[in-house]
């Protein structure tokens, strides 16, 4: 399969490391994960394991073995055209801004589950593909054929790990809600 490029932000980074299965889950879904260096430098820690006194230690994120695969492209700051930057910067903090700005450069589709990142993407890029996190996630379980507990183990990884919610508004918030109601 020919992978395409996506614009991620921090966030969504983070979240798709979180299922412990990033790789995995971008391979399946024909990928390639462009990040802002900025926006990489925010992807710094997962939360760990509880141990044994009930506290959950920060792990390190490591986008190298990401990048040597070929799965992710750190895009220095630098490479945004200032001309794409002024309009967004005036609505969104600095580093989404970027965020933005490389996806609507570059033509690309933006993964973000950031309500107002969302919403000024969609209204500068009205034509533009947008994903949510589990968007992506749903497609690859999908893909990958994983078997309902599969999804739920990977689901509650992502939670505790990304200490991740869905947004409100996100497309795939039920879907996600559905695995994990017993928890």
């Amino acid at each position: 399969m020919t992978s395409r490029d996506l614009v991620t932000d921090a966030c969504s980074t983070l979240n798709l490391l979180a299922t412990g299965r990033a790789a995995e889950i971008i391979r399946a879904v024909g990928f390639r994960l462009l990040v802002v260096d900025r926006a990489a430098e925010e992807a710094k820690y997962l939360v760990g394991p509880r141990d044994a006194e009930g506290n959950c230690p920060q792990i390190p994120v490591d986008l190298s073995s990401l990048t040597n695969q070929g799965l992710l492209r750190i895009i220095p700051a630098r490479d945004i055209s200032p001309d794409s930057l002024v309009e967004i910067a005036a609505r969104l903090t600095d580093v989404d801004a970027l965020g933005v700005a490389l996806a609507r450069q570059l033509s690309h589709p933006l993964m973000s589950d950031d309500g107002k990142v969302r919403r000024v993407f969609g209204e500068l890029c009205p034509s533009a593909e947008l994903h949510s996190s589990l968007q992506i996630i749903r497609r690859a379980t999908t893909l990958l054929q994983y078997s309902e507990v599969a999804v739920r183990e990977l689901l509650r990884t992502m939670r505790h790990a990304g200490h991740f919610e869905p947004p409100r508004l996100d497309p795939e918030r039920e879907w996600f809600k559905r695995y994990l109601i017993d928890d």
